[in-house]
């Protein structure tokens, strides 16, 4: 009788393992997962700060909003940012200062992939207006080819993290259904307008088997912008021509070769790595070249917390062979959701300019509100 007990546990525990065995493969088990999302919010590093003492005053103001959408079809996948910032520095009776600045970017990517080899294109445009200052512009293009694909899987992480949090036990397919779902919800938003919300986590609930479980899920998916980090897995190995427009740059650019490659892989399930290293050949008279490489990395504690960090290296090489000191940059820092859409991001940067003898050190408090 106690063998038979014995058995018996052991089979059941073989079919709870075998019905989850949830671990960082499962992002490698798939092709590449059809979404599509947009997200929109505002943030503020020293949001306001005002001070004043006798006839002196000063008041400055930091204010910055951010557009996001994002596609990824089997064959194709494109990007597209605006991201808005707002400055004011105004003090009164000592240096009479009266700044206003607005900066303006956008940029965007796509690319087109035929099996193992790609197509690409970028853009980015940057404006910047300060009073009694001409404005500055540039308009940066590259386009070229590759071979390779980053695949961005950010829809599974977030299932992961929903089916984790309610004690779901799914197996591999069942998790990759619900992603694949997840990855709906932009169909959902433009096909049910005002009532999207109802179906869509109703539908996820029903489909995980947690029928009751909408409004938790709905936590978890809208708290935020940031609380869920992205991943993607792949290589990609890309060679292209960059040229920069709409200055006043006399005379006028002839532009960059570039070569680059990138590397992406999640680990385990809560955590991802990402490396690229590249080098660009200024295609003017004894230009030189800039050879660049860098690192990151983020961990999700949990769906309302995560931390990151990463390193930036740049060299010029001068066809004299005189190089410059490196620009470098390393940073860390974490980010929390402190109320439903309102995150809290603390960032340290220790960073050194080619030229410059001495390194800095910043330190930023930002808060972000996610509007969708």
């Amino acid at each position: 009788m106690k063998k038979s007990l014995i058995l018996l546990i052991l089979i059941s525990l073989i079919g709870v393992t075998s019905s989850f065995s949830l671990d960082g493969s499962i992002y490698s088990k798939f092709e590449v997962p059809v979404y599509k999302y947009s997200s929109a919010s505002i943030s503020g590093q020293n949001l306001l700060s005002w001070y004043k003492h006798g006839d002196y005053s000063s008041m400055y103001v930091n204010l910055g909003a951010d557009y996001d959408i994002f596609s990824q079809k089997t064959d194709f996948t494109w990007y597209y940012n605006e991201d808005l910032d707002f400055n004011l520095e105004k003090v009164e009776n000592y240096s009479d200062v009266d700044n206003k600045i607005l900066e303006y970017y956008d940029n965007f990517s796509a690319a087109k992939y035929f099996g193992l080899l790609q197509a690409y294109g970028y853009g980015g445009f940057d404006l910047k207006a300060q009073n009694e200052v001409k404005p500055y512009k540039r308009l940066d293009l590259e386009v070229g080819g590759g071979a390779g694909r980053i695949i961005y899987c950010t829809t599974v992480a977030q299932a992961i993290a929903v089916i984790k949090e309610l004690g779901a036990k799914l197996s591999d397919q069942k998790i990759l259904e619900i992603a694949d779902l997840v990855g709906k919800k932009y169909w959902y938003s433009v096909t049910y307008k005002d009532e999207w919300k109802e179906y869509f986590y109703k539908d996820l609930a029903n489909a995980i088997g947690k029928p009751d479980a909408a409004l938790t899920i709905m936590r978890i998916l809208e708290g935020g912008v940031y609380t869920i980090s992205s991943r993607s897995t792949g290589w990609q190995v890309r060679v292209g021509y960059s040229n920069y427009f709409l200055t006043d740059d006399d005379p006028k650019p002839k532009g960059d070769i570039q070569f680059r490659a990138d590397y992406a892989k999640p680990i385990g399930l809560d955590m991802q790595f990402g490396a690229s290293v590249g080098y660009a050949k200024h295609l003017e008279e004894d230009a030189g070249a800039t050879m660049y490489a860098g690192v990151d990395f983020t961990l999700d504690h949990d769906f309302t917390w995560a931390s990151f960090a990463g390193f930036d290296y740049e060299q010029f090489l001068a066809d004299t062979g005189d190089n410059p000191d490196p620009y470098y940059r390393l940073y860390f820092g974490t980010r929390k959701n402190i109320l439903n859409k309102l995150v809290s991001e603390i960032r340290f940067v220790y960073y050194k300019y080619s030229g410059s003898d001495d390194p800095s050190l910043n330190f930023f408090i930002d808060f972000i509100y996610s509007l969708w």
